[in-house]
């Protein structure tokens, strides 16, 4: 109520918050229970607020703190119990309900609870192999990459993935997919080693060729 002014019981319904309506039809007589329009079911009527007109509440902004738990992913809802629009007139609140949006990153890629990266390296280190570091969502890690591993080759680095929502610590993988990148143009010296090498390929081939 305005401030100054009080409450006094409702006339219309005399402070039961419900008027009984009757209609009279051809079976009888039947009545009906409704919320009285004139107190809109308190019991009461008053001079309305300024503020709020009545409502008993008025409209404010305010910032939380909300944790995420790991393994959300676009779409996502997060419900902050009491967090909502107050009730009316002294009510109990109501929840918020946060929707999660993901900001892709642009070297990792997620697929459901797996993370998926292209890993670069020479044509050397796919024949002789290699450690290479590789990112994850939980920072630089050591890959072994094979000797003789082949172009467009699945590496599985296990439970370095996605967190399973609400699964304790279960986790998916990392799948590193191995790119090989061939020169285009190779310096004297290095042209002469790839042809020794080959020349060897050759030779090593007929020479098992005539066993």
């Amino acid at each position: 109520a305005k401030r100054g002014t009080k409450a006094y019981t409702c006339t219309t319904c005399g402070g039961q918050g419900q008027v009984v309506s009757s209609s009279r039809t051809p079976l009888g007589v039947f009545q009906q229970v409704m919320t009285c329009s004139a107190c809109s079911g308190t019991g009461e009527t008053f001079t309305p607020c300024d503020k709020c007109g009545g409502d008993g509440r008025e409209r404010k902004s305010k910032k939380i703190s909300l944790k995420v738990p790991a393994g959300v992913d676009s779409g996502s809802r997060l419900r902050v119990r009491s967090e909502g629009n107050a009730g009316k007139r002294g009510g109990a609140p109501g929840d918020l309900f946060v929707v999660i949006e993901v900001i892709p990153d642009p070297v990792l890629k997620r697929d459901d609870t797996n993370i998926l990266y292209t890993c670069k390296i020479s044509y050397i280190d796919a024949i002789l192999g290699t450690t290479v570091k590789v990112p994850t969502v939980d920072g630089s890690a050591d890959l072994k990459i094979p000797a003789g591993v082949q172009p467009g080759t699945t590496l599985v680095m296990s439970k370095k993935g996605v967190p399973l929502l609400n699964k304790g610590k279960m986790r998916g993988d990392q799948l590193v997919r191995v790119q090989v990148e061939i020169p285009r143009q190779l310096s004297d010296e290095e042209r002469r080693l790839v042809e020794e090498l080959a020349n060897l390929k050759k030779t090593k081939t007929l020479n098992g060729s005539r066993r």
